[in-house]
């Protein structure tokens, strides 16, 4: 049998010989006009239109919930989630950029990094967003008029002129005078917080603020004062039927500082 010849085989029934014709490959699919603009537009239109969009949203989204981290891990803990996050943004760089074009694994993985960025997120949402201060978020002074007034006087050897004052209940105007440098007058006491007192310029400042009887504490909030020794008392007594209050702190519970 020639090189020209097919291969015959015979029928075991017949004995007749029968031409074996070899499978041949399917032929490419031909693209319909329709498929080839639908590609084209994909290509020229929705992909350069979408891909912005997105990539905007993601920054987004990374931001939101990356600040919120930070925020709630306070000053030491967001060093470390900073970190955290640098190496893992390296390691995925470098996953990505070792990866084979496939696209399956790279959308798993970006996936999979959008929603532990968004999970964690919110699941510091209420940390992070802190507590709402009551009144608006500042001191409200009383209404009214004053039943007295304390002149305190901040000296340059960062101090008061005194280590007590007294006044009876009720509203009271403080009197702040600088005596040399930069201070200011705050309470410890949380139901003043965001009372505050500045000197050094101006030379003197006032202010309202309304007293129950009882001891408050308060202090100069530039760093290193109150360590220094800028902390005095005021001594809230009752306030006497009629009296019209106190002027001044000198007197018994006065003390040089």
């Amino acid at each position: 049998m020639s090189d020209q010849e097919a291969p015959t085989t015979e029928n075991a029934g017949t004995g007749e010989g029968t031409v074996a014709v070899a499978e041949r490959p399917a032929a490419p699919a031909v693209r319909t006009e329709s498929e080839r603009r639908r590609e084209e537009r994909r290509d020229r239109l929705w992909l350069p239109l979408l891909l912005p969009v997105c990539s905007i949203l993601a920054v987004a989204f990374g931001v939101l919930n990356i600040s919120r981290l930070l925020l709630v891990s306070g000053k030491d803990g967001s060093v470390l989630v900073a970190t955290i996050l640098t190496i893992a943004i390296l390691v995925v760089a470098t996953i990505v950029a070792a990866a084979k074009a496939r696209t399956s694994p790279m959308w798993v993985l970006g996936a999979t990094v959008v929603v532990l960025t968004v999970g964690l997120g919110t699941l510091t949402l209420g940390p992070s967003a802190g507590e709402k201060e009551e009144g608006g978020g500042g001191y409200v002074p009383p209404s009214g008029p004053s039943v007295g007034s304390v002149d305190v006087t901040a000296l340059a050897t960062l101090k008061f002129d005194q280590k007590e004052y007294a006044t009876p209940a009720g509203i009271i105007d403080i009197n702040y005078v600088n005596a040399g440098g930069a201070h200011t007058l705050v309470f410890e006491d949380p139901k003043y917080a965001g009372f505050e007192l500045k000197v050094g310029p101006p030379d003197q400042d006032s202010g309202k603020i309304e007293f129950e009887p009882g001891e408050y504490v308060f202090y100069c909030s530039i760093p290193g004062h109150k360590a220094a020794g800028m902390v005095a008392t005021m001594i809230v007594s009752e306030a006497a039927a009629g009296a019209p209050g106190a002027t001044g702190a000198s007197g018994a519970t006065g003390a040089e500082g």
